[in-house]
């Protein structure tokens, strides 16, 4: 079963939202000792969405999520002021996608949706305002008990790891998400209520170079 790392430095603020599951995040710094791969949003390996707005990102939040519209823009505004919702809603995003390999027949798509900077010429990410995990691939879809880390550490690179147990299809599951207003870092927990029907545990970290 999956082994968490759990840093000291930890600020959060929590959002329990109910859903199909129930819903938590949370937010920490981690250190890794194993292979990490750096790759760039124009390569093969990472998806980067064209620019959207606002109205756009809400909608594929919601779609991503299986929530309605306004509980995505209640997600994403949650714990914000007045002026801090005007500079949401007045932003541009990316949704930056890539697959990662559980085995050679399953590899589901970490999804992470980010607001970002633009100029004339260049682009960066100023924060990460959600993060999801695709679990459909091809015929196959599968359960998770884990998580999901991602960390900004500068407006062309992002970390992330993916750490946790797949199950296969007929096991109970509930699902915590959380919205962390920090931005920088943040953390998805899922969590299975059975641990019956093992298919297979997982522990790799990336990087995703960003904008230009």
């Amino acid at each position: 079963m999956a082994k968490f790392k759990i840093s000291k430095k930890i600020i959060s603020m929590f959002l329990v939202l109910t859903m199909v599951f129930s819903s938590g995040v949370s937010v920490f710094a981690t250190n890794s000792s194993k292979r990490i791969s750096d790759f760039d949003i124009y390569g093969s390996d990472v998806v980067c969405s064209e620019i959207l707005t606002y109205d756009e990102v809400l909608k594929e939040i919601a779609k991503d999520k299986g929530i309605s519209v306004k509980q995505a823009k209640e997600l994403l505004s949650s714990g914000k002021n007045n002026t801090e919702k005007s500079i949401l809603e007045n932003s541009h995003y990316r949704i930056l996608s890539k697959r990662v390999t559980v085995t050679n027949e399953y590899k589901p798509k970490v999804k992470i949706y980010v607001e970002i900077s633009t100029s004339q010429y260049h682009w960066g990410v100023k924060d990460i305002i959600h993060t999801s995990l695709d679990l459909k691939y091809k015929k196959l879809q599968k359960k998770f008990s884990g998580e999901i880390y991602t960390n900004l550490e500068n407006p062309s690179r992002i970390y992330c790891n993916i750490n946790g147990d797949f199950f296969n299809y007929k096991i109970k599951i509930w699902k915590k998400c959380v919205n962390i207003d920090i931005g920088e870092l943040a953390r998805v927990f899922y969590n299975i209520s059975h641990s019956s029907n093992f298919y297979e545990y997982i522990d790799e970290d990336f990087y995703i170079t960003c904008g230009h």
